[in-house]
C-alpha cells in the first residue's frame, strides 16, 4: 500500500496491516519526495538570491533558467534520498526481527527526546510483548516514526555543534547541490547562508539511513560519548572504506533479491558499528594522529578498497559473498589496529595472532551466539550488551598478556604454546566450550560462565 495523500490510513490501521504481512509505510514516508522537493526549491533559491546580491547573477531570468536546467538533477537527488529512507526501513525491519528487544529498548530514549507515544500510537508493552513472542519485526509504520524522531534529535544536536564547521564535511554539503550549479559557480557555491543546516541534514540522513535508527540511541545510552564524537568517528570509518561507493555498487548488483542485498549491507554496517565503538574507546577522533592511520590500516587489512575488491567478483552472488567475507575481516580490525599501534605488530602478524586466539577459544562463536540471543527484558538486554563488550575486553587483555611475556615469533603456533604452558586452564575452558556448543544450553548464564573462565586464563597469563 502506498498512501498518495495525507492520512489515507490511520496509524493504528497501518500497524495492524503491517502485522498481517501487508507492506506499507506511513503517509509521511510515501509523500516525502514532495516535501523534499520544496526544500530543494527554497534552498536553491536562497543560494541563487545570495549569489545575485553579490553580483554573480545578472537577472531573475538567468536565475529561473538555472533552476529549470537543474530540474532533472534535483529530481534524481531527492529520489536517491528517498530510496535511502525506504532502504533504512527495510533493513531495520530485518534487524528488529533478529534483535527486537534492542529496538523496543530505545522507545524510552525517544520518549525522553520528544516522542509522544500516545499521539504517535507507539505500541504498548502488551503489544510489543506479543510481537516479540511471535517473532515479528517492529511494524514498518512504527519504524517510520522512530527513525523520524532519531533524525530530528541528531539533526538538532549536529546543527548546534562546531563539528560541522570542519572543512572535511564540505563534500557532503556539495553532494546536495546539482552538478549544473556547481559547474556554473565553482567555489562560489560553497557560500550558502544555510550551509550548516544543509550539511546537518545530509549527514544525519547518511548515518541513520545506513547504520539504522538504533545506532545513535543505543550507543549514547551505553557509553559516555557525545553525539558529535560518534558522528565524526562513523564518518571517518565510512570515508576510509569509501562506503558510499561500496553501497552504490551493492545496490546496483543484478540478479539478487532485495533481502539478500539488505542482509549483506547489514553485516557490513554491523562491522562498521563495531569498529566505530572500538575507535571511540581508543580515543580516536577526526584529525587525531591515530585517525590519519585508519584508512591505510583498513586498506592493508582488507587487501584493498572494498568497492575495488567487489568489482573483481565474477557474479553478483559472489560479490555478496565477498562482502560478507570482508565484513568478517573488518570485525577484527579494532584488534589488529590495536596490535599494530600498541605492540608494533604488522598487519600479517596481527591477523595471524588474532585468528589463532579466536579459533582456540571460540571467541567468534561466543560473539555470534550472544548476538543471536533474544533477551526477554531490559535487564537481560543490558546483560547481553555487557557480555558482548566483555568478549572484546577479555580478548584484548589476553593479547596483551601474551605479548607482554612472549615475542611475536614465539606465538606463531599459539595453540601448542598455550597447551604447554597452561594445560589445565586451556583444556578446562575448551571442554566447557565444546559442551555448550554441542549440548547447550546457549544462554546468558552459560556464556557468562565461559567469559569468567577466560578471566581465569587471563589471570594465569599475568
Amino acid at each position: 500500500v502506498g498512501e498518495g495523500a495525507n492520512l489515507g490510513l490511520t496509524q493504528l490501521a497501518r500497524i495492524d496491516c503491517s502485522n498481517r504481512g501487508i507492506r506499507l509505510n506511513t503517509d509521511a514516508i510515501d509523500n516525502s519526495a514532495g516535501v523534499n522537493m520544496s526544500d530543494y526549491e527554497v534552498n536553491l533559491k536562497v543560494l541563487l538570491q545570495h549569489l545575485r546580491r553579490q553580483g554573480h547573477l545578472d537577472s531573475m531570468d538567468e536565475r529561473n533558467a538555472l533552476l529549470h536546467q537543474a530540474t532533472e538533477e534535483v529530481a534524481e537527488l531527492l529520489l536517491a534520498n528517498n530510496r535511502g529512507q525506504h532502504r533504512l526501513l527495510s533493513m531495520d525491519a530485518l534487524r528488529s526481527q533478529r534483535r527486537f528487544r534492542l529496538y523496543r529498548s530505545i522507545i524510552p530514549w525517544l520518549r525522553d527526546h520528544g516522542l509522544n507515544v500516545r499521539s504517535e500510537y507507539i505500541p504498548g508493552t502488551k503489544d510489543l510483548d506479543a510481537l516479540e513472542q511471535l517473532g515479528l519485526p517492529m511494524p514498518r509504520p512504527v519504524l517510520a516514526i522512530m527513525q523520524a524522531y532519531v533524525k530530528m534529535n541528531v539533526y538538532e544536536a549536529l546543527l548546534h555543534d562546531e563539528l560541522l564547521t570542519d572543512p572535511v564535511f564540505l563534500n557532503l554539503y556539495l553532494s546536495y547541490l546539482p552538478e549544473s550549479l556547481k559547474q556554473r559557480f565553482g567555489r562560489l557555491a560553497e557560500d550558502h547562508p544555510l550551509r550548516q543546516e544543509i550539511t546537518a541534514t545530509v549527514l544525519t540522513n547518511a548515518v541513520v539511513n545506513q547504520a539504522g535508527c538504533v545506532f545513535y540511541p543505543h550507543l549514547l545510552q551505553t557509553s559516555n560519548f557525545s553525539l558529535a564524537e560518534v558522528t565524526q568517528v562513523y564518518f571517518l570509518v565510512d570515508q576510509s572504506l569509501r562506503g558510499p561507493e561500496l553501497r552504490a555498487q551493492v545496490e546496483a548488483l543484478p540478479e539478487v533479491s532485495e533481502e539478500e542485498r539488505y542482509r549483506a549491507l547489514i553485516v557490513f554496517e554491523d562491522a562498521v558499528r563495531h569498529l566505530v565503538r572500538s575507535l571511540l574507546q581508543s580515543g580516536v577522533r577526526l584529525h587525531s594522529e591515530e585517525a590519519q592511520q585508519v584508512p591505510e590500516l583498513l586498506t592493508a587489512l582488507l587487501g584493498g578498497q572494498p568497492a575495488e575488491l567487489l568489482a573483481t567478483a565474477a557474479t553478483p552472488h559472489q560479490a555478496l559473498a565477498l562482502l560478507h567475507q570482508l565484513s568478517s575481516i573488518l570485525e577484527g580490525a579494532p584488534d589488529v589496529t590495536y596490535l599494530n599501534q600498541r605492540w608494533a605488530l604488522d598487519i600479517r602478524q596481527g591477523q595471524s595472532l588474532l585468528s589463532q586466539l579466536e579459533a582456540i577459544l571460540g571467541l567468534g562463536w561466543m560473539r555470534e551466539a550472544l548476538e543471536d540471543l533474544k533477551p526477554q527484558n531490559e535487564w537481560e538486554l543490558q546483560h547481553q550488551d555487557l557480555l558482548l563488550r566483555g568478549v572484546d575486553l577479555r580478548k584484548r587483555r589476553l593479547l596483551d598478556g601474551l605479548l607482554a611475556v612472549r615475542k611475536p615469533e614465539e606465538l606463531e603456533d599459539l595453540e601448542s604454546l598455550l597447551h604447554d604452558v597452561f594445560p589445565v586452564a586451556i583444556r578446562g575452558f575448551q571442554a566447557s566450550l565444546e559442551q555448550i556448543r554441542l549440548n547447550g544450553p546457549v544462554n546468558l548464564t552459560t556464556l557468562a560462565v565461559l567469559l569468567n573462565q577466560l578471566e581465569t586464563l587471563e589471570s594465569a597469563l599475568s
